[in-house]
């Protein structure tokens, strides 16, 4: 029987932040001082390594949620960050403000006001309130395009302000999760053969975007979805910073 299975370690249970140190200790098979180099060897033998598993097989939609899932912790604070509370549900009101509900809003506003920034063009070839306007025109097809090229855009900026819930997003190593920029890779490639390729056009029935249309209005809501995403994070780790000495629960 190895030291381990001799201690009675066993993995912890729902309860267990109700207990007392010396029976978490107990608990967990280890004590204040910590494990000595054999036992944490022998534990590292039977368990492996505390790591998020190699993703292996290629996504079916999205690369950028599974950078997100395999995201590193906190940083080297992460053993004092206080557990989740037990009655806190996964998904709360703020959780779903700032991962769902504004993005969402932003997106879909970036998408009507790109789209109505081609149509409205002023000069000739722009459309006129009222008037039909054939689908087959090229200037309904690039207006088309525009909404899911907006899309992409705003969802790249989520992307990178949602690896940390506190920690501002130019803080954290670019390179750390090279899951998430393939992710952009591609949705980026897939963005232009889509927006500029004669196939893609032909595939969605759109046309290209003119560049100099595109971009002033899609960076403003990316530039505002990440300054509110940055100011959220700065109330966020002041308050807790005054009320407590410890980091903040930093979720992904």
């Amino acid at each position: 029987m190895s030291p381990i299975a001799a201690r009675g370690f066993n993995p912890p249970d729902p309860e267990f932040h109700r207990l007392s140190v010396a029976d978490a200790f107990r608990k967990i098979g280890s004590r204040q001082e910590g494990l000595s180099p054999m036992e944490a060897a022998e534990r590292l033998r039977i368990y492996g390594p505390n790591r998020v598993e190699r993703v292996t097989k290629a996504p079916t939609v999205s690369v950028t949620p599974l950078g997100l899932g395999v995201e590193s912790s906190s940083g080297r604070d992460i053993m004092k960050i206080f557990p989740r509370p037990p009655r806190r549900p996964l998904m709360d009101l703020p959780l779903a403000l700032r991962s769902c509900i504004f993005p969402g809003m932003m997106e879909a506003v970036a998408g009507h006001c790109g789209n109505g920034g081609i149509l409205f063009r002023t000069g000739s070839g722009g459309w006129d309130f009222g008037v039909s306007l054939p689908t087959e025109r090229s200037l309904y097809r690039s207006a088309t395009a525009i909404c899911p090229t907006a899309i992409i855009v705003t969802q790249t900026v989520n992307v990178f302000v949602c690896r940390s819930s506190v920690r501002s997003a130019f803080s954290m190593p670019l390179l750390d999760n090279r899951v998430i920029l393939a992710g952009v890779a591609l949705e980026i490639t897939l963005m232009a053969l889509f927006d500029y390729s004669a196939w893609g056009n032909l595939l969605l029935d759109t046309a290209p975007v003119p560049l100099a249309r595109l971009w002033p209005f899609l960076l403003p809501f990316a530039i505002v979805m990440l300054l509110a995403a940055e100011a959220r994070k700065w109330l966020a780790l002041s308050a807790h910073t005054r009320q407590s000495p410890l980091p903040p629960l930093c979720t992904v």
